[in-house]
C-alpha cells in the first residue's frame, strides 16, 4: 500500500547514502522521521525534522546535506569514529528526548552495515499509541494513520506546552 512516489524518494535517499559511504568510507548517519501517511512534508513533519536536526547538530560531521523528497526530510552527515559509539549516542537520543519516539536516527558503517539497535543489546522501539512492539503493530495492522497521526500531533503539542 505504499505509494510509488515514496517509494522512489526512499530509493533516491539510499542510492545518495551508498555514494557517501563509498566516497567517505566512514560511519554516515542518516536522520528522518516517523511519521505515517502520503504526505511526508506538512507542518508537523518540518516541525518535527526541524527539532530532530537540532538534536544532532552538536554531532562533529566532516560533511553533511540535507534534502527533502516525496518520502520526507532527510539529513546524512558522515562522521569519524566508532560507529556502535556513534548508534549508542543516537539511540538515547531517541530514548531521551520528548519528541525521540519520533526521530528515525540511523548509523551505517562502511561499506553498508547498518548498526541495528538489536547489536547494541537495546529493546525494539515501542509504539506511540499502545506501547507494544512498533513491528507487530505495522505488520498486525493494529492501528490507523489516523491514530498514529493523531497521537503524533498530541505528542508535538505537548512539546511546545513544556516549551513555553
Amino acid at each position: 500500500m505504499m505509494y510509488d512516489y515514496i517509494l522512489a524518494g526512499r530509493e533516491e535517499r539510499y542510492n545518495t547514502e551508498l555514494r557517501l559511504l563509498e566516497k567517505f568510507k566512514k560511519p554516515l548517519m542518516v536522520l528522518t522521521i516517523n511519521y505515517p501517511g502520503p504526505s511526508k512534508l506538512d507542518s508537523t513533519a518540518v516541525f518535527i525534522f526541524r527539532k530532530a536536526v537540532k538534536t544532532i547538530i552538536s554531532f562533529r560531521f566532516i560533511y553533511f546535506i540535507s534534502g527533502k523528497n516525496p518520502a520526507g526530510h532527510y539529513f546524512m552527515g558522515v562522521l569519524q569514529g566508532d560507529p556502535l559509539k556513534i548508534k549508542r549516542e543516537t539511540v538515547d537520543i531517541e530514548e531521551g528526548h520528548p519528541l525521540g519516539r519520533l526521530f528515525d536516527i540511523d548509523v551505517i558503517d562502511y561499506p553498508y552495515r547498518n548498526i541495528s539497535r538489536e547489536r547494541l543489546k537495546k529493546e525494539g522501539r515501542r509504539c506511540i499509541v499502545c506501547g507494544q512492539d512498533t513491528k507487530d503493530c505495522i505488520l498486525m495492522g493494529r492501528h490507523t494513520t489516523a491514530e498514529v497521526l493523531e497521537k503524533i500531533n498530541q505528542m508535538v503539542e505537548e512539546y511546545k506546552w513544556s516549551m513555553n
